[in-house]
């Protein structure tokens, strides 16, 4: 029995088979549970071709359509058609395919426009990863810190790995390893190593520790171990090591880079006793000290522009520090 011609009753066309779903949502059909889905996405204009499943020649409007009669047999697959379709098929996806006819395997069909698609997919990647990001790290366990306390003893152990020891040491923050941390301030003579051990020493530090950094801030004999040790107590938010600070910025027989480090850990601390040493130390006749403290008095006290501009706008005519008050003064909306 020969089919009858079906016309598309938007668009007139002859759509053999197939009848026009311009304007409704796309359709799928499946009868059989034991057969896998077939699928075949025809383009508008375009015609289907004839395929092994009994297809016949179709033509599309630019609207949705549905084969309203098998060529051959029942239809028995899945069928599900969408002017602008994004399809993965075996994880990789093809954007905008308009004539698909796929083999039958695993197939998934979303009739999503491409930045909506994106943006479902980059949701679903930060809900899945979140849950991994907000879990805090492990701690080390008893056997790895024993470990580390170990390289970091070995005197033969290059540098490197026992500065990387004495910062994993200062991460666990265990008994244990401050008290090796502590053990190893007091007896290492390499300064780079001695210094990467203050800094780890100063990571979460307590009240001894705090009195220990100050101790070492004043009487250590190498400067790069003051330098840590001062930058440790700036990040202690210990209001008591204050005076220790600004008297290392204020000692002219100090080093330059530890008397620089000390200004810069001032900034934790905005108090009115900080921003004086500040000022009074614009008036210093070393060009390093001026910057230092006019950098570090707009890092503390920016907000506050009404008590900082005129110290910037005095320093505009200094040959040392006249360019970056300038500058200062131009972000503050002069």
């Amino acid at each position: 029995m020969k089919n009858r011609p079906v016309l598309c009753r938007r668009c007139g066309t002859d759509l053999g088979r197939f009848r026009c779903l311009r304007g409704i949502s796309p359709v799928g059909l499946r009868r059989g549970k034991r057969k896998r889905p077939f699928f075949a996405i025809p383009r508008p204009g375009g015609r289907m071709p004839y395929t092994k499943r009994g297809f016949g020649p179709m033509m599309a409007c630019q609207g949705r359509h549905l084969p309203a009669r098998p060529a051959v047999r029942p239809l028995s697959w899945l069928f599900n058609v969408c002017e602008t379709i994004n399809i993965y098929y075996n994880g990789l996806i093809s954007v905008h395919c308009r004539e698909k006819i796929f083999p039958r395997q695993g197939l998934a069909v979303f009739c999503l426009s491409m930045p909506k698609l994106i943006l479902k997919i980059l949701i679903i990647a930060i809900v899945l990863a979140a849950p991994a990001y907000a879990q805090p790290r492990a701690a080390f366990t008893d056997k790895e810190v024993k470990e580390r306390i170990a390289v970091l003893k070995d005197a033969k152990k290059d540098p490197d790995s026992r500065m990387e020891a004495a910062r994993d040491l200062g991460k666990a923050n265990t008994k244990a390893a401050r008290k090796a941390l502590r053990a190893a301030m007091r007896k290492e003579k390499n300064p780079g190593v001695k210094a990467r051990l203050v800094e780890a020493f100063g990571e979460k530090p307590d009240k001894a520790a705090v009195e220990e950094l100050g101790d070492m801030a004043r009487e250590d004999e190498s400067s790069d171990s003051r330098s840590a040790a001062v930058r440790a107590l700036g990040f202690s938010r210990d209001a008591s090591v204050v005076p220790l600070l600004i008297e290392k910025f204020n000692d002219q027989n100090e080093e330059l880079g530890v008397r620089l480090r000390a200004a810069d850990a001032l900034t934790q601390y905005p108090t009115d006793e900080v921003f004086n040493a500040y000022a009074a130390a614009l008036s210093n006749p070393l060009r390093e000290i001026r910057v230092q403290a006019l950098v570090s008095m707009y890092n503390a006290f920016g907000s506050d522009k009404a008590r900082v501009r005129p110290h910037l706008e005095r320093m505009t005519g200094d040959a040392g520090a006249g360019g970056v008050a300038k500058i200062y003064l131009e972000r503050l909306g002069q």
